[in-house]
């Protein structure tokens, strides 16, 4: 090395020592020292460069450990002798440095070249044979050389146990790797046997507290994630946490890599908010350690902006992706795997976040790349093109994706075999893309060898075994097959709930499935459904559209796209179609026919919305599917003709559900907020995961309430229960004239009122613009008090005693909208509208006295001195309620109600 050369590395490793290893600083003070005082041949300065080089590696430094271990390798070579001691740790030394910048011909190269020239001159057996012998099984495992990587692990193995021994440390780090090549090649039930004799065998020796065993510890909790073992590999994990922070300390890098683990895990299992704090704290711990530009740390960026993404963050995961992508490409060779794979986070975001356009060219790419790197039949390599797949599916070129799944599968077939994993999923891609084309006879072919090869290799409860025979049921619902789908179904939900737990998103999947496919007797929940079962009987097609025309409709759509509209990520909510004799439908369902869809919410609409903002004409109408007196498969020429005289379905009506509460406490709470059912024509008695559309709901929530989540939520209930809202002012005035009224037994005259509160406001030392504020309050109330009795709102000489009225209907509204939103359960929600009710029962003596009450917090809330659209509604729905002999102000009674 020149001496200038040595004097730049010099400088630029002291500019950023602050980031640097200690070691990277120890050895650079080394090696000057050395050239100063041996010269630059001293085989001492040649140990001294390679120490360096090995030091530039594990800081993460990789392209200055390549040009120092190359610079090292040769003067070794040529001054010492190609078969030297210290030629050959150079050599080992340099293809690692290879194998990590992705430089994998060279890395083989340099290890064969190594290991030739020790083989040669120490032995097959000699421990630095074996050592480089393990190390090109590395860079061949890397190079998606699995099987040569196998073959030299059995040698390094069984020359450890024939050398050391069984028991030997070395010995079981062998059975270690080995069992990850294992891993690699598929063999997955061979690796976890290997990983579990080994983690037992390295706790005897080692201890249970030795950095060694909790590395393997980690691995086999690795492996009972690829077998699908959940809830053991969730255990392994964290054991593997705890374990580190008590043994290595909290801010130990492999501890925040361990967190960083964890974490995805996490996120693999919907508990994201947990994965969102572990992979957090491990990216702040190793930015604090080693800057932001090592290596681990663009890992750890990455794996954060993956958990964002599945978080519904994803803006946040994108961004992070692509400052990620340009700090590799600017630290990085441009064909270095991290740089690679980061291009392939950010295209697989984009798809994800439903951006397949900008997904598609960034997979073509990567694609390319791995090409020209890895080779047309690395499994990398064939993963992105199942990716870019993906993505052409998403972007609606379905021929396209085809054509890219039956290559993949042609290709992993021959590469890996009929049964790896890997080709098992391309074979269920091309199952899917089947089923979506309508040809269901070669889906129901391809699921079966999927089924059946996933049970073989990765075990009967593996989660993508049981997903796939979930698709195998639908395909032979939608093929008419109906016994043997509920078979299917029925033996799915019990393998389900029995590996998975009854609220694991599959296993919620397959039950829905299983009601739907085997429907419950039906019975209308309203009474307009039985008389659209009626011309559904008759065949009356004209009167059913009629009818339907008339009403609030509801389409299927994914919940994470809908969430992702109302915080301003997307602008169109997808609707979910279901393809029926080879037509894509989209269903529509009545209000008493929603089924409970997992992670799909329900956008209000009506026939005239529907045929105005239909999306592709090609597609059919599906109304209530799954309910046989209702469904109806329908042309949307014909829903178009409905909506050519259709008016909006009306507002400021009675509607009753059938079978909803009508008596005891929930209806009574259910009552109380009336009013505003009315005024909304939902139903007053219903208390279920869809009340409207969800979209406007949860716009509502976060613009007018400022809830996005559960607890805004509950804060926003408490604020509500204790009256908050009511307005202290109005409470102020109005209970002094109830209080007046009870000390001299009789309505309290306007005048007198006036003279209360004046009086009250001088002995509290008000000021006077407060107190004149009261005034004006008082003589408003009393304005539209007058107006009340007129309309008959109130009765002759009636007064109002409290607006809680107001926030206790708007209590029973957002606990609905609380369970629409999944901001809490079933159970929660119908507690909240209990206590509404009781409370309601404390302050009012009467339906009409709350109404009075309902009105006047309304009225007191519009703009203006005109009483506004707030009190027209709260009058017409008083009319309507006061008026409908079989409506809740009639049936439900108040001193009998709970």
């Amino acid at each position: 090395m020149a001496d200038d050369d040595f004097q730049n590395i010099l400088e630029n490793a002291y500019r950023t020592g602050g980031s640097l290893d200690d070691t990277v600083l120890d050895d650079l003070e080394a090696l000057a020292t050395a050239e100063q005082t041996l010269g630059p041949d001293h085989p001492e300065t040649l140990t001294c460069r390679i120490n360096l080089a090995h030091a530039y590696y594990e800081a993460g430094r990789v392209d200055e450990a390549i040009v120092l271990g190359e610079q090292a390798f040769g003067e070794c070579a040529r001054l010492l002798g190609p078969d030297a001691y210290d030629t050959l740790i150079a050599g080992n030394n340099l293809a690692s440095a290879y194998r990590e910048a992705g430089r994998l011909d060279r890395s083989i190269a340099t290890c064969i070249q190594a290991l030739t020239q020790a083989e040669w001159s120490l032995g097959r057996d000699d421990p630095m044979t074996v050592t480089l012998i393990n190390h090109l099984a590395d860079a061949y495992s890397a190079a998606e050389r699995i099987d040569e990587a196998i073959e030299l692990l059995l040698e390094v193995l069984a020359t450890r146990e024939s050398t050391l021994g069984p028991e030997d440390l070395e010995t079981i780090g062998a059975r270690n790797n080995l069992a990850l090549a294992y891993r690699d090649a598929g063999r997955l039930d061979e690796a976890v046997a290997l990983m579990e004799a080994t983690v037992s065998d390295a706790e005897r020796v080692m201890g249970i507290d030795h950095e060694g065993v909790l590395t393997i510890r980690a691995n086999l909790a690795s492996l009972y994630d690829d077998l699908g073992r959940t809830i053991e590999a969730v255990d392994a994990y964290e054991r593997a946490l705890k374990d580190r922070e008590r043994v290595l300390g909290a801010d130990h890098p492999d501890t925040l890599m361990s967190a960083a683990t964890l974490g995805s895990i996490y996120r693999e299992n919907d508990r994201l908010d947990e994965a969102v704090e572990l992979t957090e704290r491990a990216l702040t711990g190793l930015r604090r350690r080693y800057g932001s530009e090592h290596r681990d740390v663009l890992r750890i960026r990455i794996r954060l902006a993956l958990v964002y993404t599945a978080a519904g963050r994803a803006e946040e995961g994108i961004a992070l992706l692509e400052a990620a992508l340009a700090d590799c490409e600017r630290l990085f060779d441009p064909d270095h795997p991290d740089t690679v794979r980061c291009r392939r986070d950010l295209a697989d975001a984009y798809r994800e976040a439903g951006r397949p356009d900008d997904a598609i060219p960034l997979f073509e790419r990567v694609l390319a790349d791995w090409e020209r790197i890895l080779g047309p039949d690395a499994p990398e390599t064939m993963a992105v093109r199942n990716l870019l797949a993906l993505s052409c599916d998403a972007a609606g070129r379905t021929a396209e994706a085809l054509e890219a799944y039956e290559r993949t599968l042609a290709d992993r077939e021959r590469v890996l075999g009929p049964d790896h994993p890997a080709t098992l999923l391309s074979r269920s891609n091309v199952a899917l893309t089947y089923r979506e084309l309508g040809r269901l006879e070669e889906a129901a072919a391809a699921l079966r060898t999927v089924v059946d090869g996933r049970r073989r290799v990765l075990g009967p409860d593996h989660v993508d075994g049981l997903r796939s025979r979930n698709h195998l049921a639908l395909v032979h619902e939608e093929s008419g097959l109906l016994d043997e789908a509920v078979t299917l179904y029925e033996e799915t939900l019990a393998d389900c709930e029995r590996v998975l737990g009854a609220d694991h998103e599959l296993t919620r999947k397959v039950r829905f499935n299983l009601d739907d496919v085997r429907p419950p007797d039906w019975r209308p929940r309203y009474a307009v459904e039985e008389l659209l079962a009626e011309a559904r009987e008759r065949g009356d097609a004209d009167t059913y559209l009629r009818l339907l025309s008339g009403l609030d409709l509801f389409v299927l759509a994914p919940k994470e796209r809908a969430d992702d509209v109302v915080a301003g990520r997307h602008d169109v909510v997808q609707w979910l179609v279901r393809t029926v004799g080879g037509r894509e439908h989209a269903q529509v369902f009545t209000r008493g026919a929603i089924p409970r869809q997992p992670d799909a919410v329900y956008l209000m609409t009506s026939v005239a919305a529907l045929a105005r903002e239909w999306p592709d004409p090609e597609w059919s109408v599906l109304v209530n599917r799954g309910v046989p007196d209702l469904e109806w498969s329908l042309p949307w020429e014909a829903l178009a003709r409905a909506a050519h005289d259709a008016a909006p379905p009306q507002r400021n009506r009675l509607v009753t559900r059938i079978d909803g509460p009508r008596e005891g406490a929930l209806a009574f709470g259910l009552a109380c907020a009336a009013p505003r059912s009315v005024r909304d024509a939902v139903p007053w008695n219903d208390v279920g995961p869809v009340y409207g559309d969800y979209v406007g709901r949860m716009r509502s929530l976060r613009g007018t309430w400022g809830v996005t989540d559960a607890g805004e939520w509950r804060a926003a209930m408490s604020a509500l229960l204790g009256g908050e809202s009511a307005g202290s002012r109005t409470s102020f005035v109005l209970g002094l004239r109830q209080e007046e009224a009870r000390r001299i037994g009789r309505p309290v005259e306007a005048e007198c009122w006036r003279e209360i509160i004046h009086r009250r406001c001088r002995d509290r030392e008000i000021p006077p613009e407060t107190a004149r504020g009261l005034l004006d309050l008082a003589t408003r109330i009393g304005r539209y008090e007058e107006r009340f009795r007129a309309d008959g709102l109130l009765p002759a000489g009636g007064h109002v005693h409290s607006t809680l009225a107001y926030d206790l209907g708007r209590v029973v509204t957002m606990a609905r909208w609380g369970l629409e939103a999944q901001f809490c359960d079933q159970a929660t929600a119908e507690r909240l509208i209990i206590g509404a009710g009781e409370r309601c029962r404390r302050h009012y003596a009467s339906w009409t006295a709350l109404s009075g009450g309902y009105a006047m917090g309304g009225a007191l809330r519009s703009a203006g001195e005109e009483s506004g659209p707030r009190y027209d509604a709260a009058l017409a729905a008083h009319r309507i309620l006061t008026g409908a002999a079989c409506g809740p102000w009639q049936t439900v009674a108040w001193d009998l109600a709970g």
